[in-house]
């Protein structure tokens, strides 16, 4: 059985709030997850490969007359992909797995506040593509253990007389 492939990301959901007054709230977050990483491989077993990362969503935050204040950071970015799996040694070694694709970030962040209101936010704004998973290594030091058991066994044979 080959290493499993991790799962993707979830895609984050859009977050709208209207208002016709004052509208305080904590963070704000539509991002992605990030993609699972995938199962290692053994001896002739191909590594699983990681899951993409989800993407992020839009945040729209109206208040009519009033003011906005967010404790907190307002994120739309994309999730990491995972990691690719190890591969696995042995004389018949498997391949490290490849990497999951980057999350992608939301469609954007509005924010329309009442005439003469502020909107205060008092973390970070973050709309920022995820990363790329890194491929899996595989195991070259069980390769060469292998090897070197293989050549061990070859000289340790008796010296015929």
């Amino acid at each position: 059985m080959d290493g499993l492939s991790g799962t993707k990301g979830g895609n984050a959901g859009n977050i709208t709030i209207s208002a016709g007054s004052n509208i305080a709230t904590g963070s704000l977050n539509a991002f992605g997850g990030g993609g699972g990483g995938g199962g290692a491989g053994g001896t002739g077993v191909p590594a699983g490969d990681g899951g993409d990362g989800g993407n992020g969503a839009t945040i729209a935050v109206t208040s009519t007359t009033g003011a906005l204040t967010v404790t907190g950071d307002v994120n739309i970015s994309g999730g990491g992909g995972g990691g690719g799996g190890g591969g696995g040694g042995g004389g018949n070694a498997s391949t490290g797995g490849v990497g999951g694709t980057l999350g992608n970030a939301g469609g954007g962040i509005t924010i329309s506040v009442g005439p003469a209101a502020a909107a205060n936010i008092s973390g970070g704004t973050f709309a920022v593509d995820g990363s790329n998973g890194g491929a899996g290594a595989w195991d070259a030091h069980s390769n060469l253990k292998a090897g070197h058991s293989a050549l061990c066994a070859q000289v340790d044979q008796p010296i015929a007389a």
